[in-house]
């Protein structure tokens, strides 16, 4: 995948950051969150791997007065 955002000679470092988005329609990990957020970390020295990749789990029973509280509430009218 990375290949394709960079041109012949670029560093690493010079990729976007990339969001990968799941919309849940439970609550995925039950902690009653509107979003968990899950960076990449390296086990053994326990530090963020910082390579701009970025996951998140939105919550879509979550139904707060918050802006994603309401377009869950929509997403989920039928």
């Amino acid at each position: 995948m990375d290949i394709e955002n960079l041109d012949a000679g670029q560093e690493f470092a010079e990729l976007p950051d990339t969001y990968t988005i799941f919309i849940t329609e439970k609550d995925f990990y039950g902690k009653g969150e509107p979003v968990y957020i899950v960076e990449r970390m390296n086990l053994t020295t326990g530090k963020n791997f910082e390579d701009g990749e970025h996951i998140l789990y939105v919550n879509g029973e979550y139904r707060g007065e918050s802006e994603l509280g309401k377009l869950m509430h929509d997403f989920n009218c039928m």
